[in-house]
């Protein structure tokens, strides 16, 4: 027999409660200017963001407020994050708002549950490998030289470039494209 869906409420929301599905319900009626709370709950739909997590849209004070549902489910469920952590879905799949498919995680943990659950690909791509990378091997080997035989400047090498002179210095120093 199946589990029946447990329901709390929404701490610091009135009108709304979250289920242990992942699942989120209000109480507040939908009409226009009569908008109230009524004895009906009624199940609100959610949207993913653009990292793809579930988001609702919850009514207080006069104003909307969008909130991730797996972190309402463990605020209800389990508390408030605690210092230094947050929220990991165990089976990667951001969607998933079950209670059972969430934790708490410092951030390194999470990092390595992905790397193991094939989310992520450890170690990051370096250099110009790198999805966010502004130059390619052969122009930080042209930058290096022009920095250690002293041809020209780092600002001279940034106007070259189209860069900002931050971002020479630290390819020239080895913190960038090591």
């Amino acid at each position: 027999m199946a589990k029946r869906e447990e329901w709390r409420d929404v701490p610091g929301s009135v009108g709304y409660q979250v289920s242990d599905r992942g699942r989120v319900r209000s109480r507040w009626s939908t009409g226009g200017a009569h908008r109230g709370l009524t004895d009906e709950w009624h199940i609100i739909g959610t949207n993913p963001n653009q990292y793809g997590y579930r988001k609702v849209a919850l009514c207080g004070n006069g104003r909307q407020i969008r909130k991730n549902v797996h972190g309402l489910v463990m605020l209800a469920f389990v508390g408030p994050v605690p210092a230094g952590h947050e929220i990991n879905h165990k089976d990667g799949k951001k969607a998933n708002c079950r209670l059972g498919n969430l934790e708490y995680a410092t951030p390194s943990q999470n990092m390595r549950h992905a790397v193991r659950i094939g989310l992520r690909n450890f170690p990051s791509p370096k250099g110009s490998q790198c999805h966010q990378a502004k130059f390619t091997d052969k122009q930080v080997a042209e930058i290096r030289k022009l920095h250690t035989e002293r041809k020209m400047g780092t600002t001279a090498i940034a106007r070259k470039f189209g860069v900002a002179h931050s971002t020479i210095s630290r390819i020239t120093s080895g913190k960038r494209y090591a």
